[in-house]
C-alpha cells in the first residue's frame, strides 16, 4: 500500500494520486512557512516597539529625576550650601547625578531615533510596533511624523 493510499484511504470514496497529495503537502508547507515568516516579522517589530517603549519610559523617568535634582540644587543655593565653595561635595554630587541622567537621556533618545530611522513600520508591522511600545495611533503619528 502506498503512503498516499494509507493517508487518504483505499476503501472507496475519492482517491487522490500521490502526486496530488505531494502537491497538497508542498502547498501546506509553503503556507506554513509564509505564516511563520509573518509571525517572526511581527515578533521582531513588537520587540523593536518594546525597546522603543522602554527607552521612552527611561527618558521620562530620568527627566523627572533630573528635574528633582535641579530643584535640590536650587534649594541648596538658597540655603547657602554652595556659598562656601563652588566645588563643595554636595554641589559636585548633585551636578554629577544630573550629568549622568542627561547622558542616559541622550543614549535613550539615540536608541529611539535609531529604531525609527532604521525601520519602516506599515500594516501589521505598524500594529506590532505599536503593541510593543504600548502606544496609540496618535503617538505613533507624532513620533514617525
Amino acid at each position: 500500500m502506498r503512503a498516499a493510499d494509507w493517508i487518504i484511504g483505499d476503501k472507496g470514496g475519492n482517491q487522490y494520486d500521490s502526486d496530488s497529495l505531494m502537491e497538497a503537502c508542498r502547498d501546506a508547507d509553503s503556507i506554513a512557512e509564509r505564516e511563520a515568516e509573518k509571525e517572526r516579522e511581527y515578533q521582531h517589530c513588537w520587540s523593536l516597539g518594546n525597546q522603543y517603549g522602554d527607552a521612552r519610559d527611561s527618558v521620562a523617568a530620568d527627566r523627572k529625576e533630573a528635574l528633582k535634582l535641579i530643584a535640590e540644587i536650587k534649594a541648596a543655593r538658597n540655603l547657602d550650601l554652595f556659598r562656601e565653595t563652588a566645588d563643595s561635595s554636595v554641589c559636585r554630587a548633585l551636578r554629577a547625578a544630573v550629568s549622568r541622567l542627561r547622558s542616559d537621556i541622550a543614549d535613550a533618545r539615540e536608541t529611539m531615533a535609531t529604531i525609527l530611522n532604521d525601520n519602516v513600520f506599515r500594516g501589521d508591522h505598524k500594529s506590532a510596533f505599536m503593541d510593543g511600545a504600548s502606544m496609540d495611533a496618535a503617538e505613533f503619528a507624532r513620533v514617525t511624523g
